[in-house]
């Protein structure tokens, strides 16, 4: 962050709350010994006008801070600076003269929203005075406000992948702490999230649990900070799609029922939401970090039960013809287990024969009776087994799914033969005792 603002005339550092950004920019400015101006906006200080008085009260503070130098020239400033561009000559003018540039912070951008880009705050970033540094600090909103800059100089904006903490950060707070979880899972579930590695560390819970202090400070967190420091339309678009481990926009569209998904999942990727994108031969692939969709899927489970079952059966059935291990968790998920096996059923070769089939395996332990002892089922985890190189387990399954299919038959002999015909048999029929079909 420091090589980007004392490169800058004007920096940008924007990212969702929980990212450390005043933090890292007081750590920097620590680092000078010159003049910093600090301006932090409240709730009421969502104009111009109003923030261009604060502005120039920081102003006329250096003049007496700095007597006898250039920067008392300030003192005439008008503390209420009602001619903005009376203050910003004599700014221009003070400014000048000096050797080492003055630092302005702006803290909380995200409050003024537009009233960013005027009167006398707009008219310094504009002018890109060569001893003036405007340090810019907000979430998605600043970003919006100042989208030229954020355009046209993208090396000028300091996002929350650069804030996030790295394993070996991670492994080091963790130590301090006296935390022995592993860093490396704590990195892949928060993805280095500062507020969320801090609660971990603090707390010492395990970072995909769903319950404990951790877990019920980051839904509050995210809920009154997070969700609510972004646009409603995002915050909603986020919770709903929240149901998806990967989504391309086509998918998050018919989760979301919004035409405009595309452009939701860029301005939440843009605007330094938890989300990563990848791009795929079928174009962008997007994924939320883990520990922020679990979280969003807990707030719509205690606020909108009804509206989480429905993104998940929307989601499953969007997903089943490219996705079907997803498709078949995500009915799973909405208490529908007919349906996953269902869908394990009719896509099992696919799955187990490709780099699936200990998830397949996985998915399957996980089901309710009687659908975890199904023939079909047992059968499927057995040809799962074989893939992985573990034919006595594999055996042992053939051998249940056989007695399953077919009780009281010898479970002595070529039970791997029998199960698959059995399995297939089952497939093709219309298995009204599981309601599979």
């Amino acid at each position: 962050m420091t090589s980007v603002v004392d490169s800058h005339p004007t920096a940008l550092i924007v990212a969702p709350s929980g990212y450390g950004k005043t933090s890292a920019v007081a750590e920097w400015a620590a680092q000078h010994s010159g003049p910093l101006l600090w301006v932090t906006l409240g709730r009421f200080d969502a104009n111009a006008a109003r923030i261009d008085g604060m502005i120039a009260q920081a102003l006329r503070s250096l003049a007496e801070l700095h007597r006898g130098t250039p920067l008392e020239l300030l003192r005439h400033l008008d503390p209420n600076c009602s001619d903005p561009a009376t203050a910003f000559d004599t700014a221009s003018q003070a400014l000048a003269e000096l050797d080492e540039p003055v630092r302005l912070v702006i803290d909380n951008a995200h409050i003024a929203r537009e009233a960013l880009t005027l009167g006398l705050l707009g008219a310094l970033m504009d002018a890109e005075l060569p001893q003036l540094r405007v340090v810019v600090v907000g979430t998605s909103y600043a970003e919006l406000a100042l989208s030229r800059l954020a355009v046209t100089r993208p090396q000028a904006v300091v996002r929350a992948y650069d804030l996030a903490f790295n394993t070996d950060e991670i492994a080091e707070f963790l130590r301090q702490q006296g935390c022995a979880l592993d860093p490396v899972v704590v990195y892949n579930d928060s993805r280095g999230w500062p507020i969320a590695v801090n609660l971990i560390g603090v707390t010492g819970d395990e970072p995909t649990s769903d319950v404990g202090p951790s877990a019920s400070a980051m839904e509050s967190y995210l809920r009154d900070h997070v969700l609510a420091s972004v646009p409603p339309d995002q915050a909603e678009f986020a919770l709903a799609t929240s149901v998806c481990d990967q989504m391309t926009p086509e998918l998050a569209a018919s989760v979301a029922d919004t035409e405009s998904a595309g452009d939701l999942l860029e301005r939440c990727f843009r605007t330094g939401m938890p989300i990563d994108r990848y791009d795929s031969d079928c174009g962008p692939v997007y994924q939320w970090h883990s520990m922020f969709a679990r979280l969003c899927r807990r707030i719509l489970h205690t606020t909108h039960p009804a509206r989480l079952e429905r993104a998940r059966r929307t989601a499953a059935e969007a997903s089943e013809a490219d996705r079907p291990l997803a498709a078949a968790t995500l009915w799973l998920h909405a208490g529908l287990p007919a349906q996953a096996v269902r869908v394990l059923c009719s896509r099992w070769i696919g799955l187990v024969v490709g780099p699936h089939a200990k998830a397949v395996d996985e998915l399957c332990t996980t089901l309710p009776a009687p659908w975890n002892v199904s023939s079909q089922v047992l059968a499927i985890r057995a040809c799962a087994h074989e893939v992985l190189g573990e034919p006595e387990l594999a055996h042992m399954l053939h051998a249940q799914a056989l007695a399953a299919e077919l009780p009281g038959v010898s479970q002595t002999g070529d039970c791997q033969r029998k199960c698959h015909a059995a399995m297939l048999r089952q497939n093709h029929s219309d298995s009204t005792r599981l309601g599979v079909e």
